[in-house]
């Protein structure tokens, strides 16, 4: 799926010899000086526990050009393929065009391109140096095990970040600096074993802050400084509890190589139906309204194959396939007093379900949190947080900026008729997505960007009409096509750019091209609306088989 996390204990260990790890290594001691007032010891010991949590290995396979090792952006593509590195590729080498017996339908298609289709890692991008074992890198530095950052630097085993720098084991994080162990942060310096954190520094061990400095053990915060377990603190109190505190962190990482989690401490707390019950502000009460979307899809549908489709719940199956599996949370499975759209498939975030509560539960605690007594300030320690039961509750959906018509999200952010799925980011006119960014008329899609008119379309930006398609940049028209840039009116092409009207990475005289998209793409149609699902997908045409 769209991640992989590690539960088990890794067998291969960073390579100490890389030119990046010496640098690397200086800054993680930088980084644990500044977070924890002293070094704790080499990267490399900390790898098993950076990984754990919030951390991601990327998925790796051998380039069966050189046999080198091929790092993924994503776990879907199917077993048996073949890959191949970013620095391998011959973008402009040219192909013969397939004849009339390989192009009558879509298997015989796939069965003759299979010496073409090779799926693509260890994408480097832009001015980027000092990269190891990392893919989906632009503008960056001084990277490894990672993926999907732009304008980074000094980044270890993490995952999806933009203009950061000194982060370790950290999933997603935008202006972020000297951080490690979190999951989703915003505009935030010196930050350790974090959960949806934003605008704030100096947080350890806090979960939904905004705003806020100097925190340790906080819950639903917005604004404030010197609290720990939401309770503040004159600075000459906050003071000596914050050294004492950080300096058990310090000792129990330096002897043990990993500390317990935020993820552990909420999810050893017993659980506790939240004590509210959030009022209903005014229009909230309209009702959530499918037909725009429905409609939505018909058009996407048509203009990519021609076809009414039908009911868009029908292709739930279809569309979901690719990304991340959604359930609805009932009141009483959780703290929550409402339902609770919940990412199935995110396992350590699995453990604090029952402190689970609603975006709108969480916002009215930040106006008037519960603390900890300030008796119960001075017992609390790494091995004391019990103390913590009434304050610790975590949001699992976030909602932000003006949003209309938005249901089953799990976050959301000035977007317009979006339907189940997640990080609905100035979007609009999208269902059954992950991560759909400034794009609309999106459906079953992952981490796409800057798009419209699109259906499976995967890891990619600046779309317009694509079907079936992973890993492409600025094109429109294409179907089954993966690691391509600027090729227009194009059909199961792999590795190349600057292409139109072309078959397999082979051009054709557009009119001859017209015929067979035409006859393909009713192919498509039918076999969709007739069973709701594809044989084909862009993750496993490359094997000849589903």
């Amino acid at each position: 799926m769209i991640f992989t996390i590690l539960d088990a204990v890794r067998s291969d260990y960073m390579d100490t010899n890389l030119p990046v790890y010496e640098q690397l290594n200086k800054a993680w001691k930088a980084t644990c000086k500044v977070l924890f007032g002293e070094e704790i010891g080499e990267l490399k010991e900390y790898e098993e526990w950076l990984l754990h949590d919030y951390g991601e290995k990327p998925r790796t396979e051998k380039s069966a050009v050189s046999g080198k090792e091929t790092t993924l952006i994503c776990d879907d593509y199917c077993k048996d393929a073949k890959f191949i590195s970013y620095d391998e590729i011959d973008f402009y080498k040219r192909f013969e065009p397939l004849n009339i017996n390989e192009i009558k339908d879509i298997d015989s298609i796939i069965e003759a391109l299979q010496e073409r289709f090779y799926y693509t890692g260890n994408t480097i991008l832009g001015n980027s140096r000092y990269v190891e074992g990392s893919t989906n890198i632009v503008d960056s530095t001084y990277m490894y095990n990672s993926k999907m950052f732009e304008k980074s630097e000094y980044i270890a085993y993490s995952a999806y970040g933009r203009r950061s720098k000194f982060m370790f084991g950290v999933w997603a994080g935008t202006d972020c600096s000297h951080t490690i162990k979190g999951f989703i942060g915003t505009k935030s310096q010196r930050c350790f074993e974090y959960y949806m954190i934003r605008f704030s520094s100096d947080i350890f061990y806090s979960a939904n802050v905004e705003g806020c400095n100097d925190c340790l053990f906080c819950f639903n915060l917005a604004g404030k400084r010197r609290c720990i377990g939401n309770l503040e603190l004159l600075p000459d109190n906050y003071i000596n509890l914050k050294k004492k505190i950080l300096s058990e962190i310090a000792d129990e990482l330096k002897k043990k190589k990993s500390v317990i989690s935020l993820l552990d401490i909420v999810g050893n707390l017993p659980k506790e139906p939240l004590s509210m019950t959030v009022k209903r502000q005014e229009g909230e009460l309209e009702q959530f309204n499918i037909a725009p979307i429905q409609n939505a899809f018909k058009s996407t549908f048509r203009v990519l194959l021609k076809k009414d489709p039908g009911n868009l719940n029908d292709y739930e199956s279809y569309l979901s396939s690719k990304t991340p599996r959604f359930v609805i949370l009932k009141p009483g499975t959780t703290a929550s007093n409402e339902e609770i759209l919940w990412m199935e498939e995110y396992k350590p975030i699995d453990r604090i379900k029952h402190r689970g509560i609603a975006w709108k539960e969480a916002a009215a605690l930040s106006q008037n949190p519960p603390t900890i007594k300030i008796d119960d300030a001075q017992k609390l320690s790494l091995n004391n947080t019990s103390i913590l039961a009434k304050v610790a509750f975590v949001p699992f959906d976030y909602v932000s900026g003006k949003n209309s018509n938005v249901d089953k999200s799990e976050i959301c952010m000035n977007s317009i008729d979006c339907y189940n799925g997640a990080s609905f980011v100035e979007s609009k006119s999208s269902a059954f997505c992950w991560w759909p960014r400034e794009s609309s008329y999106m459906f079953g899609s992952t981490n796409i960007f800057s798009s419209s008119f699109c259906i499976g379309a995967h890891n990619s930006t600046g779309l317009t009409r694509a079907f079936e398609v992973d890993s492409c940049t600025n094109c429109s028209d294409i179907y089954f096509s993966h690691n391509c840039e600027n090729v227009q009116d194009s059909m199961f092409c792999f590795n190349v750019k600057n292409l139109r009207t072309a078959i397999g990475n082979a051009q054709f005289p557009p009119d001859k091209y017209r015929s067979i998209k035409d006859s393909i793409i009713e192919q498509m149609a039918d076999g969709l609306i007739k069973k709701k699902d594809l044989k084909w997908n862009i993750y496993n045409i490359g094997c000849g088989k589903k």
